[in-house]
Parts: structure tokens; C-alpha cells; sequence
């Protein structure tokens, strides 16, 4: 699914590049934004290529509010609208990703996957994390009470999508209950369509020039979608190959404690080897970025940006 074709099907009106509206430009489409007010016009676009709402006078706008108002449609069938829109859409990444063979026909979900259930927004709500904006952003969903895979047991878990080259090829699980044995569960390796340790977690269409690195998912949710993960700090070689080609410069924030300092220091190496700009941003002992209370992210998040 498309933009254009939520729009058709909703009855919104829009422009695009070739209708003679002085908004409508190449690689957008334009309608009118239902958050500012002002002069009527074509003020709020969508970029086909990289998958965001931005309206030309009051700024972004995340895909669950912006298809709600227009669409006049719950939150609910506004996110499952935006997981349509990025399983749908085209990408002019300027990172070719696409050297990671995918074998897309074997991958699996678990059984019992859906949007997330009260029991996961509370517990997003005690990490200190904005329920909807995560499933909206990062595309989380749940498991339910009887979810298997392989005959493995999935139950009572954040059900954490793995893009790439803006397809689902791999899954990661996070137990809710605080109960399981495991907190953290991957898709088995059987069922993946690329092995999450040769990739990286996060949004690719939405990565600059600068990233940062982090260890585990939910670092990722708090420093936003510049923020890339590597599943733990023992990250594969590929991996490294990966940062190296996707970006120009990157600050390592990997959890405050000593052996985490020592593997973001190691991994500072490769990439400084390679001609690439790298730099560790030190956490203070016993903190991790997913701890973060959102202002000290965000602080975090333009400090980062300011340096040079």
C-alpha cells in the first residue's frame, strides 16, 4: 500500500508533482495539513522515498496522528495504516543495503502476533516509554498467551520487528511478565530471512550521515531513529563492514559499566581504522541509554548533534 492509495481510499484530496499546485514537488505528495491554520493550501507533504509527513509551515508530524485527523479514523487503524505504508514503500536510501542476501520466502513469525495489548503498554508505560509512539515509529507489536515458533515458546512478549531493505527479515521478543528465564528472544536462525548479528537494528530510511550506536532495542527507541543497534556488545564483523559503508561519522553510547566501555572503546578502533569519524560518548557507571528519562535523551541526542 501506498500513500496515494490511503488517500483514494479515504477520500482525501492531494497533489502531486505534474498537477500544476505550486506545492506539489518532486518525490511528494501534498495535501492540506489539519494542524496548522492559516491560509488554505497544500502545505503538508509525504516524501514516497523516505516515508515521513512533514507539513512546510508547522514542521513533522508522526503517521498515527497525521492519518487519524485526515483519514478521520481511530489511532488503532491509523497504525496499522502506517505498518502498511512502510511495508509498501519505495526507498532511495543513498546506503545500498542491499548486499545482505535476503531469503525472504523462509522467514516466520511467531503465532499470535498483534497490536500491542494492555499488558505491553503498561509495561512500555514502566520503562518510561510512549506506547503508541513505539508502535508507531518502531512498528511494535505483542504476542499473546499461546505464541510459538519452532516450537518455541514466545508468549507475553513485545513482538520487536527487524527492517531491512525496507523489508521485515527478522524478529526480536521482550518478556513483559519479568518472569521468563530469557528476557530477550530472537527469531531462530532457520526462520530468519538475514541473521540479525550480520545486520543492524533501527530505521535505515531514516539514518544521516551521522549514527549512533547503541547496544540493544530499546537504547535505540530512546535516542530516536539516528540511533542504531547492535544486539549486544559483541558485535560480528559484518556488522562493522555495515557502519563503515552506511555513514561518515558515529558516537558509540554503550552502557555505563566497565566490560560495555571496554567493547565500545575496541569498537572505536575498527572504525577509526577504516577513515571513519568516531567518537565514545561515556555513560556514567550503571546507567544505559534505554534508562534515560526522554529530556536527558533528547539533551543527549542534540548534544551529540552539536559536535564537530
Amino acid at each position: 500500500m501506498n500513500i496515494i492509495e490511503v488517500y483514494r481510499q479515504y477520500g482525501v484530496r492531494y497533489v502531486e508533482e505534474g498537477s500544476g499546485d505550486r506545492h506539489a514537488t518532486r518525490g511528494w505528495v501534498n495535501t492540506s495539513c489539519p494542524f496548522c491554520t492559516g491560509s488554505p493550501g497544500n502545505h503538508l507533504g509525504y516524501d514516497l522515498a523516505k516515508g515521513y509527513f512533514r507539513c512546510w509551515r508547522c514542521g513533522f508530524h508522526t503517521h498515527t496522528d497525521t492519518l487519524a485527523k485526515l483519514c478521520h479514523i481511530t489511532d488503532r487503524v491509523a497504525r496499522d495504516l502506517a505498518y502498511q505504508l512502510w511495508q509498501g514503500k519505495g526507498s532511495s536510501r543513498r546506503a545500498d543495503t542491499s548486499s545482505r542476501h535476503i531469503r525472504i520466502e523462509k522467514y516466520r513469525r511467531p503465532s499470535d502476533v498483534w497490536r500491542l495489548r494492555p499488558s505491553h503498554r503498561r509495561y512500555l508505560v514502566t520503562r518510561g516509554f510512549d506506547p503508541d509512539e513505539i508502535a508507531a515509529k518502531w512498528f511494535v507489536a505483542s504476542t499473546g498467551p499461546v505464541a510459538t515458533l519452532a516450537r518455541i515458546d514466545y508468549s507475553h512478549r513485545l513482538f520487536i520487528p527487524i527492517l531491512w531493505n525496507d523489508r521485515e527479515v527478522s524478529f526480536q521478543t521482550r518478556d513483559v511478565t519479568d518472569k521468563a528465564q530469557r528476557k530477550y528472544m530472537a527469531c531462530p536462525p532457520a526462520y530468519e530471512a538475514v541473521h540479525h548479528k550480520s545486520i543492524l537494528y533501527g530505521r535505515p530510511d531514516c539514518w544521516g550521515r551521522t549514527g549512533i550506536a547503541v547496544e540493544g532495542v530499546t537504547d535505540a527507541w530512546r535516542l530516536g531513529t539516528s540511533a542504531f543497534a547492535t544486539f549486544g556488545t559483541g558485535y560480528k564483523e559484518e556488522q562493522v563492514a555495515l557502519i563503515r559503508k552506511l555513514f561518515d561519522r558515529v558516537v558509540i553510547v554503550f552502557d555505563g559499566e566497565r566490560a560495555a566501555q571496554k567493547q565500545a572503546q575496541k569498537l572505536r578502533g575498527s572504525l577509526c581504522a577504516a577513515d571513519l569519524q568516531c567518537e565514545v560518548y561515556k555513560l556514567g557507571r550503571g546507567q544505559d541509554p534505554g534508562s534515560l528519562s526522554p529530556d536527558d535523551a533528547a539533551h543527549l541526542v542534540a548534544e551529540i548533534g552539536r559536535w564537530r
